[in-house]
């Protein structure tokens, strides 16, 4: 399952960042229908089937995540899909007029990393097969990013910098953000119960659960239980949770573990999801976060910050002196 679910997020990834773009320059002259122009950037064409096709990949990846989005939050975004197409192509002639290099080595380092997204080479030849995609076409759309990263590098990023005056005044005006809540670290040995689960069901997890739990009262190592009966993704990593705050899981589930000190192993415990055997292994205390320890974070913030304002800058000096026409 946890392949399946990284595959679907690679394409996703694929969609809305390497497909559009690869689709979105086109020769002005074509007069198919499906290639009408959704906007001419220097002469040279958005599709509107490229701009439904991005909308609607959007509105897809929103359903993915449980969001509805309304028809007029549609329309605002098919207009913001369209800016950004329209500065996309204009920062890729600008990489052509700048003559920007982009090196083998960089386009495959950047291959390399997309094919390491895949379990192995099979699937990732398969992904690009149903997707459309041919290898040269996605070489060719890589180097293209690259050509966009490498030219604001050059013109606009080099020139950011952020001070250490600037970093201790951000930490001290937002007091908040380096607050950081009690949390504990658990694992767990989980066996789910749907909601429409039949009595039966009901007592047949009940008894995978105790006889988990008895495994562990006999002395048996809880990571490898965990890998053997657990039903949740984190079985793999023999239930480890990680650390976490109130307010991100089942309440039933949190006020257990936080009331549990580490090395404690919890009784059966049910939830709404169905049963579980938690054991806490580390707790750390409310504290706020010092400077020494936050400022680099508070430098890529800032930076991050900085680098937005002042390529949307270049990029509206970009539109200044082009020729763009929008037909929406």
């Amino acid at each position: 399952m946890r392949v399946n679910m990284k595959i679907m997020w690679v394409a996703v990834f694929l969609m809305l960042w390497i497909l559009p773009h690869a689709a979105a320059a086109q020769a002005a002259p074509e007069k198919k229908m499906a290639d009408k122009p959704a906007a001419l950037v220097n002469g040279t064409m958005i599709s509107r089937d490229t701009l439904e096709k991005e909308v609607t990949k959007i509105r897809e990846l929103s359903a993915m995540k449980g969001e509805q989005l309304a028809e007029s939050q549609m329309e605002n975004m098919k207009h913001e899909v369209l800016e950004r197409l329209i500065n996309y192509e204009l920062l890729c002639q600008e990489s052509v007029k700048e003559k920007i290099p982009v090196s083998s080595e960089a386009v495959n380092r950047e291959l390399q990393g997309l094919k390491e997204r895949f379990p192995d080479e099979d699937t990732y030849r398969n992904t690009m097969a149903n997707m459309g995609i041919t290898q040269a076409e996605l070489e060719s759309q890589i180097k293209r990013n690259l050509a966009v990263k490498n030219l604001l590098d050059k013109k606009v990023l080099s020139t950011i910098s952020v001070s250490g005056e600037e970093c201790e005044t951000f930490y001290e005006e937002n007091p908040d953000h380096f607050k950081e809540p009690e949390q504990v670290k658990a694992s767990h040995v989980f066996v789910a119960v749907p909601k429409d689960a039949s009595e039966d069901d009901k007592k047949e997890a009940r008894g995978k659960i105790d006889a988990a739990g008895k495994r562990l009262e006999k002395g048996d190592d809880f990571e490898t239980v965990a890998r053997e009966v657990s039903q949740c993704p984190s079985s793999e990593q023999g239930g480890d949770l990680g650390f976490f705050a109130r307010g991100n899981m089942d309440k039933t589930f949190e006020d257990a573990a936080f009331s549990m000190k580490p090395d404690e192993t919890s009784p059966v415990i049910e939830t709404s999801f169905g049963y579980h055997i938690i054991r806490v292994t580390d707790r750390k205390d409310a504290r706020v976060v010092p400077f020494d320890e936050a400022k680099d974070t508070i430098g890529k913030h800032l930076k991050e910050q900085k680098s937005n304002k002042i390529v949307e800058e270049y990029v509206n000096d970009l539109k200044k002196s082009a020729k763009i026409e929008r037909f929406l």
